[in-house]
């Protein structure tokens, strides 16, 4: 496992040193990235290179709160102006609310400034309701209770089904880690601070978390610390400058050192041998996937590609996309080759040096979450794939959601000979390996991710096709047959697992005398989902048979210079369209507030309404029924999107099209107004797609 370890500096010397210069601080930023190669988190570090934690100094700290709580600029300035350099400041702890106060929130009560690190024990944490908060006790002021932090936790598990686990919290995607293991009341599972920092922010934002908090301040406030404490336990300088603390919508940092350091972990959590546990490397890349989630959820666009991009090379440097290799007994124990079978026989916290079947899992499920969230941004920016399909041809695909949240005892079993065995299932059977193309389920790995590696492939043919060396190839009619032929496949299978489940529960229902009151409830939830991945899966499928055919530009697209709209494609691409509009409709009949996949669907909602607007804006009051009752539907749904998630894109291009519509219905009599908010909003997206950022 490997993960940056600062370089280390001296820090016993009370006087603050001068400032770097931008140039040293970037110079410093690549020898730190530079030296990650040769150093592991659970390395031994020497006496001399060890530190001990430094002591703030009570002036610099007085003046830097006086500066804080500052409410005017001139004070401010007065300050800094006082003759004192404040550029670097020898405190490891000091409490993160302290740097929230200063400009955003400081006239807002604020947690508490803790002047030294306190220890677990001294906390309220020790007989807390969760232990597995002891990892992040040691880095929380001491006045946020432990009484929030365990009810945030419930938050970021609670689930919008009860017979299966589906985030509520709009910056989850998929629950990689189990409940029971995390939330174990007895051996919870050994977790990085950085992601338990990173859960409590996720789950903080989310509108479950509304109850917690006596009013929209107090949640503002507690986000902005729980933000500030994810970074500093991220201490992402370390591994990349230009993630910075303005993206989460922060102030600017007082000096360098934002963060804690892992021997300030090792300290504060009293780790023997000076050494992590070994699934930490990946904690901190799901910490990573949080943070990058509520930043992309956001206007700060091109910020959150950064902060994916790091997580994306996190995931490779630690070979997530492969299956990893483990001995059952301890090296020094046996001498026998290292191999991919099944450690079932492994305890969960059994002791060594070696990797068990939870912990495979848990790798395998956040490679593939990062592999299909990477297909959903090149999607939105038009950028090309990070993680390849050649990379992951040999890893297991995760259990379901169902198998995995159960608690029982997961198994590496693949198909083939070569791959991971157990001894305990029979041959013949276990999970598929490399990027799926069928649909398997209703959880997002198994309906969602093949419509992803689908779309990973259309965005290569896309890309090559537009090539202007490749353009002229003959190959790429037999490929774009293939792609629809491959996406017919996927609506079979879709439709045979989806109609599977609702014929099995009405089934069911007929054959019951009486059936418990729990079971109909589980029953009718099982034919709710089906409906609900149906729809989403079906409009994906319709938006990607539009993009096969259609114009990806809506800027070319709405100037038509070539008469596309006169040809054969755009007459199948409006039925594709067409279709598209009908699963919206099927959407906002199962799912009226867009909730089930609202970070995924504002994309494919936009590419599968533009040409409605088209036909809207050009044909007017000739344009018809069914494409008003069209449009009429996608408005709906994207001012449900914007509601869940709200982005300023969206707002506008839900005026646009309601601009259109009142042109076709004869409510506006000037177009002029109408073509200029299209002329803007269609030049925006070009503009974001070129990497900007743009709606989900």
């Amino acid at each position: 496992m490997s993960i940056v370890e600062e370089p280390q500096e001296n820090t016993s010397a009370p006087s603050p040193s001068p400032q770097p210069s931008p140039s040293d601080q970037q110079t410093s930023g690549r020898a730190a990235v530079n030296e990650s190669a040769s150093h592991s988190l659970g390395a031994a570090k020497t006496p001399n290179e060890q530190l001990g934690l430094p002591v703030s100094s009570p002036a610099n700290t007085a003046a830097l709160l006086h500066l804080a709580l500052s409410s005017t600029p001139e004070t401010r300035a007065m300050v800094f102006d006082d003759g004192k350099d404040f550029s670097v400041i020898p405190s490891t702890y000091v409490s993160p609310t302290f740097h929230i106060l200063d400009p955003y929130s400081y006239r807002l009560p604020s947690i508490a400034d803790s002047r030294e690190a306190p220890t677990p024990n001294s906390q309220a944490f020790a007989q807390c309701k969760y232990p597995v908060l002891q990892y992040l006790s040691p880095f929380l002021d001491r006045d946020f209770g432990s009484g929030l932090a365990c009810d945030l936790l419930d938050t970021y598990f609670s689930s919008a089904f009860l017979s299966r686990m589906h985030p509520t919290c709009h910056h989850i995607h998929n629950f990689i880690l189990r409940k029971i293991d995390v939330l174990d009341s007895s051996q919870p599972r050994q977790t990085h601070p950085a992601l338990l920092g990173s859960m409590l922010f996720v789950a903080a934002f989310s509108d479950k978390a509304l109850g917690l908090f006596s009013g929209p301040e107090e949640k503002d406030r507690v986000c902005k610390y729980l933000s500030l404490l994810t970074y500093r336990l991220l201490n992402p300088a370390r591994y990349e400058p230009l993630l910075r603390q303005e993206d989460l919508g922060l102030p600017p940092i007082f000096g360098p050192d934002s963060g804690w350091s892992n021997d300030d972990l090792r300290r504060a959590l009293d780790i023997p041998n000076d050494t992590f546990p070994e699934s930490w490397g990946m904690d901190y890349i799901i910490a990573f996937i949080h943070v990058s989630s509520v930043i992309s959820g956001s206007e700060k666009k091109a910020a959150s590609i950064r902060w994916w991009s790091v997580a994306f090379n996190l995931a490779r440097d630690l070979k997530l996309n492969e299956e990893v290799q483990s001995t059952i007994m301890p090296q020094d124990a046996e001498d026998g080759p290292a191999s991919l079978n099944c450690k079932c026989s492994l305890s969960q916290h059994a002791e060594g040096d070696f990797i068990n079947e939870i912990q495979r899992e848990e790798r395998r499920r956040t490679w593939w979450l990062l592999f299909l969230m990477d297909r959903h941004l090149a999607l939105c920016y038009n950028r090309p794939l990070a993680l390849l399909e050649a990379e992951c041809r040999d890893l297991l695909l995760p259990l379901d959601d169902v198998t995995w949240q159960s608690g029982a005892q997961p198994h590496s079993h693949g198909t083939r000979a070569e791959g991971p065995r157990c001894m305990l299932l029979p041959s013949g059977t276990g999970r598929s390996h490399g990027p799926p193309k069928t649909c398997s389920g209703v959880g997002l790995f198994e309906f969602f991710l093949p419509l992803m590696v689908h779309c990973g492939t259309l965005l290569d043919w896309n890309r090559s096709r537009l090539h202007p060396v490749l353009s002229a190839a003959s190959i790429w009619s037999s490929q774009e047959r293939q792609i629809l032929r491959e996406l017919d496949h996927y609506q079979a299978t879709l439709d045979r697992v989806t109609s599977s489940i609702c014929t099995e529960t009405d089934t069911e229902e007929g054959t019951r005398w009486q059936p418990p009151p729990t079971a109909g409830v589980e029953d009718s939830e099982a034919t709710h989902i089906a409906k609900t991945v149906a729809g989403y899966a079906r409009h994906i499928v319709s938006v990607l048979r539009i993009l096969v055919g259609s114009k990806w530009d809506p800027v070319c697209l709405f100037e038509d210079s070539d008469f596309w709209t006169s040809s054969l494609g755009f007459k199948d691409s409006m039925s594709h369209t067409m279709a598209a509009s009908e699963c919206v409709t099927q959407i906002l009949e199962c799912d009226p507030d867009i909730s089930f996949m609202p970070y995924f669907f504002g994309i494919q909602l936009l590419h599968g309404s533009l040409l409605l607007l088209l036909v809207a804006y050009r044909l007017q009051a000739d344009s018809g029924n069914a494409i008003l009752a069209a449009c009429e539907a996608v408005i709906r749904a994207t001012e449900a999107c914007f509601v869940t998630l709200p982005t300023d894109y969206q707002r506008q291009f839900r005026n646009v099209m309601r601009s259109a519509i009142a042109l076709a219905k004869g409510r506006r009599s000037n177009p002029r107004d109408t073509e200029k908010q299209l002329t803007f909003v269609l030049a925006r997206y070009r503009w974001s797609r070129n990497g900007a950022g743009l709606a989900r």
